[in-house]
């Protein structure tokens, strides 16, 4: 049964609003058994969250932006964290000079009011996520349940459990992934203007010093454009000036700013790099010797196919029975479907390369390619629904497979961090 417009977006954004505090009610970690980097803070008997052991260094960076430039700065890398700190906890800042609440000081040596302002921001992302979702389900009209399931898709999963209520920057792993998905949507349906494109490609370039997998964001720009204009028989670079600018525009906030510190400073520290050896560890193998280097890939290859979790296998397999299943019962429009679902594989390809290139093969960062996924599956199965009448059942167990995990998640003990 599909609802009007507007009532679709008032329905989505209530639930929305409600679906992350289920989480205060969580279970606490047992203290000696749960491993969490953090501290759980008890709003009252029955409510807390977990206060990320990263908060005080984000909130002391935005508090205090000089210190972007010490040696010890383990954010160095990320000045986005300042300007996003200032602006989300300015209403605070403001309230707090009036009511006293929220206080500069509190017994976890963190400010509250910097403390709120970058829950704000989590929020701001996860509203901008449903948001983009939901303008693919007007075009798509998708019923009410479908709809339903990938709300919760976005707002019931342990990536939002464990970081909305606390300043950090895993929150983005809900949006780059369906950022993605619409773009890839957007420009194969309707297409995308250049100068948007140009738009998308600097705002990314800009969220890349806060969050850098947001870059993913420009690559699934990049992907459609390569699908849709290049011709390796007629290759002409001249010819893509704008896939150089959305490149361009892209990366040169992340190569000017190390730049910019290490004409005052001298020295520069990327965290995710040295510490993590995030993508330069293929580089690392090599050292000794090229055997090593190709047994080094092989072990991540492993790792990375090991460290995926059961909901992702379990979403792959779905959303291949799916796309097989839909090339039979249409096999007049075989073509057509290959043409349209083909930019959404390659991006999830992209996402995989991308996750496996980091070496750090964490829960929190495979979830963006389980949220890829399970959006594709959601883009097949309203598909199902224009076949015949005999599939209208489908939302409905989407539905509630999606919310029997949801409880699942709220039952928990504590999220992984």
């Amino acid at each position: 049964m599909l609802i009007r417009s507007n009532s679709r977006f008032l329905i989505t954004s209530a639930i929305f609003c409600l679906l992350p505090f289920a989480f205060l009610f969580s279970p606490a970690p047992r203290e000696g058994i749960d491993q969490v980097c953090g501290v759980y803070i008890e709003l009252n008997d029955s409510a807390g969250f977990v206060l990320n052991c990263d908060s005080s260094a984000l909130i002391n960076l935005a508090k205090y932006p000089k210190t972007v430039f010490d040696e010890s700065q383990l954010l160095q890398s990320r000045p986005g964290v300042i300007p996003t700190g200032i602006v989300y906890s300015l209403p605070f800042i403001a309230l707090s000079k009036v009511t006293g609440f929220p206080p500069a000081e509190t017994g976890l040596f963190i400010d509250a009011r910097f403390l709120a302002g970058f829950i704000l921001f989590n929020f701001s992302l996860l509203f901008t996520s449903i948001f983009l979702f939901l303008k693919i389900a007007k075009k798509e009209s998708f019923s009410l349940f479908l709809i339903l399931t990938g709300v919760i898709a976005l707002a019931s999963n342990e990536v939002v459990k464990a970081f909305v209520f606390t300043p950090h920057q895993q929150i983005f792993n809900a949006l780059i992934p369906i950022a993605s998905v619409s773009i890839i949507y957007y420009e194969y349906k309707y297409g995308i203007k250049n100068s948007v494109k140009y738009l998308i490609a600097a705002s990314v370039g800009l969220g890349a010093t806060l969050y850098p997998s947001v870059v993913l964001i420009s690559g699934a720009l990049a992907l459609q454009y390569l699908l849709k204009n290049i011709n390796l028989r007629k290759l002409n670079p001249l010819k893509h000036l704008p896939l150089g600018i959305i490149i361009t525009l892209t990366a040169l906030p992340t190569i000017i700013w190390p730049m910019v510190v290490k004409w005052k400073t001298g020295t520069y520290f990327n965290h995710a790099a040295e510490s993590y050896r995030q993508f330069v560890w293929v580089l690392d193998g090599f050292e000794n010797g090229f055997g090593a280097g190709i047994q080094n890939i092989v072990n991540h290859i492993r790792s990375f196919i090991l460290s995926q979790t059961t909901e992702m296998w379990i979403s792959l397999l779905t959303m291949i029975v799916l796309y097989i299943g839909l090339l039979v019962l249409k096999k007049s429009q075989k073509k057509e479907i290959v043409a349209e679902f083909r930019p959404y594989f390659l991006l999830l390809g992209l996402f995989i390369l991308f996750f496996f290139g980091l070496g750090n093969y964490w829960d929190r960062l495979l979830y963006n390619i389980v949220l890829v996924v399970q959006f594709i599956v959601i883009l097949l199965l309203s598909k199902y629904l224009t076949i015949s009448d005999k599939f209208r059942f489908i939302p409905y167990v989407a539905f509630v497979i999606m919310s029997i995990k949801f409880l699942v998640v709220i039952a928990q003990y504590g999220p992984y961090s």
